[in-house]
């Protein structure tokens, strides 16, 4: 492709299908800002996902996507043609043999998500991070409560006493528990290394 970018931004609003699940993505798509509601037919709760993401890679052999991939917030893409992309990784050689094998483990790891690892505080500092402009108030809201729970895998009880403790320590407001007022505490809670069980 003579060293040009084969990715060109896209933006789209909060609640757009990026793709179906049963259907073969006609595009790689990376995530550059913004967050993403993965969802697998059946499986019940959506995963959450942000910057970084790579959407679609299954269609690079020809595979239907196993999830329905939707804006949750409004997002900004970076996205290229499937043929662009095979056109970029040109023919069978030990660098693309290596892509392929690099796709199929974030294939197999599609269904993680870091917001439902480590302790409940520290799953939810993680989802506050990642959706600061998107928290509000009611069932409408991009991340109610009620959702919020739901994607970090703790029942809504669990979620109001974490939301209470981080109050507490000044890290969100008192009264939604959802915005955050302490940006370098919260961002520490994430990055603190677990503490071992004595």
């Amino acid at each position: 492709m003579n060293g040009r970018c084969v990715f060109e931004p896209e933006e789209l609003a909060a609640g757009t299908v990026i793709c179906p699940a049963g259907e073969v993505a006609a595009t790689v798509t990376f995530v550059c800002t913004g967050v993403v509601e993965v969802t697998s037919p059946g499986a019940g709760r959506p995963v959450l996902r942000g910057p970084r993401t790579l959407l679609g890679l299954e269609a690079l052999e020809q595979l239907p996507s196993p999830v329905e991939v939707r804006a949750m917030t409004d997002v900004r893409l970076c996205a290229a043609p499937l043929e662009r992309v095979e056109a970029w990784l040109g023919p069978p050689s030990g660098a693309r043999r290596l892509f392929e094998l690099a796709t199929r483990e974030l294939m197999e790891r599609a269904g993680q998500t870091n917001f439902r690892a480590g302790p409940p505080e520290v799953r939810v500092a993680r989802l506050l991070l990642a959706l600061p402009p998107h928290t509000g108030r009611g069932r409408h809201a991009a991340c109610s409560k009620a959702r919020a729970a739901a994607v970090t895998g703790l029942t809504p009880r669990a979620l109001w006493r974490v939301l209470q403790r981080l109050a507490q320590r000044g890290l969100v407001d008192s009264v939604t528990g959802l915005q955050i007022r302490d940006l370098r505490g919260l961002t520490e809670l994430v990055s603190r290394p677990p503490r071992t069980s004595q």
